[in-house]
């Protein structure tokens, strides 16, 4: 394969991530966590295809290192639990029926834990070159 694969790949994941993450930053500081049954409607296939780029370019670019430092697998697996807790609440807020205060939480929660996935990102990506 050519250099464009791991590229596509690296660009892939960045943006699929920064889109979900825009999304929930919307909904919380914007939306104030007003999550109505439309913009579950509207929120649940975007969560769905963003969520399986994100695992399936996360892998692929985990799979292409060859060596790590010491440290970058523990970093490695808190990301992946922080993500996974991103995912969850994606699909969770895609539903109907969430109550408002419950959805402003967990809007809370997701936007905390999309903002240390990405600081640990940012090391990850140091410790790696």
């Amino acid at each position: 394969m050519g250099d464009w694969v791991p590229i596509l790949s690296r660009w892939t994941h960045v943006t699929s991530a920064i889109f979900l993450l825009g999304g929930f930053l919307f909904a919380r500081v914007i939306l104030k966590g007003r999550w109505a049954p439309e913009t579950a409607a509207a929120f649940q296939p975007w969560a769905w295809r963003l969520s399986a780029l994100i695992v399936i370019s996360g892998l692929y670019n985990f799979l292409l290192k060859t060596s790590t430092p010491k440290p970058y697998h523990m970093l490695f697996g808190i990301k992946f639990l922080l993500a996974l807790h991103v995912m969850a609440i994606a699909l969770l807020l895609g539903r109907a029926g969430t109550p408002e205060s419950k959805a402003t939480r967990w809007l809370t929660g997701v936007t905390v834990s999309g903002i240390a996935i990405t600081l640990i990102s940012a090391y990850l990506r140091r410790l790696s070159q």
